[in-house]
């Protein structure tokens, strides 16, 4: 693992995105990616290459391909991406967890999809609580009612 991508890590890991685990170095079949959260189907590439040419994009379309075949959406950014801005990056990472998050059908026997409401407690158990707080982590995660 390069040192801007366990900048990256540091960033994500240990549930710091709405709860959700992240893991290092994910295999499927022939592909790998750098970082994976199974709870919302999301694979985030960083691409240590410098070379952008035309082998390389069909590489990553080809993965990209076959992970959304199993229904894994995938991030690709490019080494340059992280080091010139490392905060966007994190932000659309949290943007495609929060919008698969909040994706989840509402049957009638339920108020809330259960992974809306099983990241909100998992925030809400890693904040300090009171009913407070819990009020402003739902506001934030903008809830369809």
């Amino acid at each position: 693992m390069s040192k801007i991508e366990q900048q990256l890590w540091n960033r994500i890991g240990s549930d710091q995105i709405l709860g959700v685990k992240f893991q290092r170095k994910k295999t499927f079949g022939e592909y790998t990616v750098g970082f994976y959260s199974p709870e919302a189907k999301l694979a985030v590439d960083v691409d240590e290459s410098l070379q952008m040419g035309a082998m390389r994009n069909l590489k990553d379309l080809a993965k990209e391909t076959e992970l959304k075949k199993k229904g894994i959406n995938v991030l690709h950014f490019r080494q340059a991406e992280l080091v010139d801005g490392m905060d966007a990056v994190v932000a659309k990472i949290s943007d495609e967890v929060r919008r698969v998050l909040t994706i989840v059908p509402v049957t009638q026997s339920q108020k809330k999809p259960k992974r809306i409401a099983s990241s909100v407690h998992a925030i809400f158990r890693k904040n300090t609580a009171n009913a407070n707080s819990m009020f402003q982590i739902e506001s934030q995660l903008e809830l369809p009612l």
